[in-house]
């Protein structure tokens, strides 16, 4: 087990500081719902609602 001293001196590197540093980032997630304007689905989705 870690002690608590060794938990508490952990330090993020260099690569974790300049992606904190970026302040914005964003996570994009296209589903069938994108296409239906809807929050969740039902499974009664036409698949070819993609191909718009």
């Amino acid at each position: 087990m870690i002690s608590d001293e060794k938990l508490a001196s952990i330090v993020p590197n260099e690569r974790q500081i300049r992606f904190q540093q970026l302040e914005f980032y964003a996570f994009i997630h296209f589903t069938v719902n994108t296409f239906t304007d809807r929050e969740w689905g039902d499974g009664s989705e036409s698949p070819s609602i993609f191909h718009r």
